[in-house]
């Protein structure tokens, strides 16, 4: 839950679920409840506290939501009426103002530790994509990054805008550990409202596949990874447990997972427990 001070309220960002912000716990009674983390509210505070005669901006989920807020705030930004605009990544999608001389990124490698094998892929395009905002007119530009680890290659690859010296970086780890593109991923999420049900079902569906690569040849070059709690491990209610599948063909990954979850008798036949099958994930969340 994130706490939205504007709204006062705290707000499940993958379910949509909220609930009135409270001073103390609603479970033990606890007063003594501190705020930790930084977002844009807490960013636009400290921003006009350092800055006190700057005009300071937002621009957010909840700052633009309102219908003609992000035309109005965009207009604002090119009339320069705005000397410090505070923001998501949204401020970096596509905006083309050229009175943009300085950007500031605060914890730029903090999508780093997300587990995705995508993590410094995106990072990389989000930094540039950023840094591109600065000085895109007659005046040159500067980009501030605030990091944690400076010699990270993705960081290194933004801090100088080579694509070639991250993909370099990069390509060698896909390939070390067999991921895309030198193999082909299905995400199989297994999920239940009772923490039992997700965690039985999920080990009777690795069980099955597991025998599968074991008493077939055809499949010995299928990996599986896990089973494992999703790094969201609840959302609406519901647990969620994940098994990671690679092949190094798209045909034998579409064959393995036919045989593992489609033909004949299912492999589970509780229908309180859900399988969902992304194929290609966008991400492993």
């Amino acid at each position: 839950m994130t706490l939205h001070r504007s709204r006062r309220a705290f707000a499940c960002h993958y379910c949509g679920h909220q609930k009135a912000a409270m001073s103390s716990c609603d479970t033990c009674g606890e007063k003594a409840i501190q705020a930790l983390g930084i977002g844009t509210e807490k960013l636009e505070q400290i921003v006009k506290q350092l800055f006190p005669t700057a005009r300071v901006a937002r621009m957010d989920r909840d700052t633009i939501s309102r219908r003609g807020a992000l035309i109005q705030l965009l207009q604002n930004l090119h009339a320069q009426k705005i000397d410090i605009l505070v923001g998501t990544q949204m401020v970096a999608k596509g905006h083309d103002y050229p009175g943009i001389t300085l950007v500031g990124i605060i914890c730029a490698d903090q999508s780093l530790d997300f587990p995705d094998f995508r993590a410094g892929e995106r990072t990389f395009q989000m930094l540039v994509q950023v840094s591109g905002r600065a000085g895109r007119g007659t005046r040159s530009g500067e980009v501030i990054l605030q990091t944690y680890n400076p010699e990270h290659y993705t960081i290194q690859a933004a801090r100088t805008q080579s694509s070639q010296t991250f993909y370099k970086k990069e390509i060698h780890y896909r390939k070390a550990l067999a991921y895309p593109p030198f193999s082909r991923l299905a995400l199989v999420l297994v999920t239940a409202m009772h923490l039992d049900k997700a965690n039985a079902g999920v080990h009777l569906l690795f069980e099955k596949a597991k025998t599968m690569r074991q008493t077939s040849n055809e499949y010995r070059s299928i990996v599986l990874l896990g089973p494992a709690e999703a790094p969201i491990f609840r959302i609406s209610g519901r647990y969620r447990y994940q098994i990671l599948l690679k092949a190094p063909t798209t045909t034998l990954r579409h064959q393995f997972l036919k045989a593992w979850l489609f033909d004949r008798e299912p492999p589970i036949k509780e229908t309180a427990i859900k399988i969902q099958v992304d194929i290609d994930p966008y991400t492993m969340l």
